[in-house]
């Protein structure tokens, strides 16, 4: 999935997205899409208001992860966390149609989702990092590591020593060790490894 087409991935997540609202209405009653909204926490709060008075929280759930997805499919290049947060958007609403999650659940975890594009937007606007740097340092934060920024940056240039890492093997191999061994100067094990995928998964899927 790291090395995977950014293309063809978002082509499968919307023909699933399409698969869950067809669920969904089966499920829940009619569910109406609707337009994309506005992927922000103003937009979120104020369909919050209306669902309330309306009884729509499972549109207005449907409808921002329809609208997270599309965003981030767009502006995969020049802001790969929003692919991140689209993943992990599109498990609540798999939540909430196999009903593991209930409607108040997910919309708490939709504002979270939103919450934390905004967040990320801020740290980037205040470091004035490129896209791919902050989007290394982005994932690397949230394991409270000393010092996210300066491992982001070794990353970024031992990507510029393998170009080719997307389609030469050996290329992809050495790439995966030097992020390791960065890695490795604050993290080890299992730990290592997953954050070492979460990295790989920041850098090409914005290539």
């Amino acid at each position: 999935n790291a090395y995977g087409s950014p293309t063809r991935f978002y082509g499968e997540l919307a023909h699933k997205t399409e698969h869950m609202v067809r669920e969904a209405v089966a499920s829940y009653g009619p569910i109406v899409a609707g337009k994309p909204v506005e992927f922000d926490l103003a937009t979120l709060k104020a369909l919050q208001a209306k669902a309330n008075d309306e009884g729509s929280d499972n549109q207005t759930i449907i409808n921002f992860v329809r609208s997270i997805e599309t965003e981030a499919a767009e502006k995969a290049a020049e802001a790969p966390v929003l692919v991140d947060i689209a993943a992990r958007a599109q498990l609540v609403l798999t939540a909430l149609e196999q009903r593991t999650q209930n409607t108040e659940q997910a919309m708490a975890q939709i504002e979270l989702l939103v919450k934390e594009r905004e967040d990320a937007d801020a740290e980037r606007q205040k470091l004035g990092l490129d896209a791919l740097t902050f989007a290394i340092y982005w994932q690397l934060h949230k394991y409270e590591l000393k010092d996210p920024l300066v491992l982001a940056n070794e990353i970024v240039k031992a990507i510029g020593r393998f170009p080719n890492h997307i389609d030469n093997d050996d290329e992809r191999r050495q790439l995966k060790a030097a992020i390791y061994a960065s890695l490795l100067k604050e993290v080890t094990g299992q730990t290592m490894v997953r954050l070492g995928d979460i990295v790989l998964r920041a850098i090409c899927s914005r290539q």
